[in-house]
């Protein structure tokens, strides 16, 4: 794959995470035009550039990130441990804005996997670690893009077959972008432990019902709570 294909694949169609325990993986897929409709709403016209992510590539820059957190994994460690090594490293490569976009890269490639079955996850849900790192990576490209691609995704999974929105995905994805907006400038925190994601307050929003979407109560105490889980 190309670099090229691969930022359409993962900007512009995004990927999916496969989740415990269910049949059918989550999908992250939003067309290209609603996209690019959003990017264009926050002033970030043309689209911006953003680091190749081809999956299952190991010259390109995240590859690092992804084969670290693979081989940590394997190991036996959880997501909030591998979030920590990840973090570690970046600070060790410099601890740049540009450094911590590729960290997350190679974190949403390395969660992004289909064929990869999973036991890890952000508070035992390893669709909540990808919708994390995948909020962070949204928002460390284009300012307030995490929170309105993360609406966008779940109002379409709303009237999707089999589907509903879910609460807890958009809460887990607006306080990724919120990790980004806010905590990317305390890496070498999160890389030495004294900031973890299991500090996180418990995600117990739920799902909706298929076919009904929040209001904007409910809307508001997602945002209320992803400001408080990272104060």
């Amino acid at each position: 794959m190309t670099s090229s294909a691969s930022r359409l694949s993962l900007l512009l169609l995004c990927v999916a995470a496969p989740a415990a325990a269910m049949r059918t993986p989550p999908s992250f897929d939003l067309p290209r035009r609603d996209l690019g409709e959003l990017l264009r709403e926050l002033g970030a016209e043309p689209m911006p550039e953003v680091v190749p992510m081809p999956v299952g590539f190991g010259e390109t820059e995240h590859a690092a990130y992804r084969l670290m957190a693979e081989g940590l994994e394997a190991s036996g460690m959880d997501f909030p441990d591998v979030f920590r090594a990840a973090c570690a490293l970046a600070v060790r490569r410099g601890g740049s804005a540009h450094e911590t976009k590729v960290m997350l890269a190679g974190l949403v490639t390395w969660l992004g996997d289909r064929d990869r079955p999973r036991s890890i996850g952000l508070q035992g849900r390893v669709d909540l670690a990808f919708h994390f790192v995948y909020g962070a990576w949204l928002e460390s490209i284009v300012t307030g893009f995490g929170e309105r691609a993360a609406l966008e995704k779940e109002r379409r999974d709303a009237f999707s077959p089999g589907n509903a929105y879910d609460l807890d995905d958009l809460a887990a994805t607006m306080v990724g972008a919120r990790w980004a907006a806010r905590e990317s400038a305390r890496l070498d925190e999160w890389g030495d432990g004294r900031r973890r994601l299991t500090a996180l307050p418990a995600f117990a929003f739920g799902r909706l019902a298929p076919g009904a979407l929040p209001d904007e109560r409910r809307l508001d105490a997602v945002r209320d709570f992803a400001r408080t889980a990272l104060p």
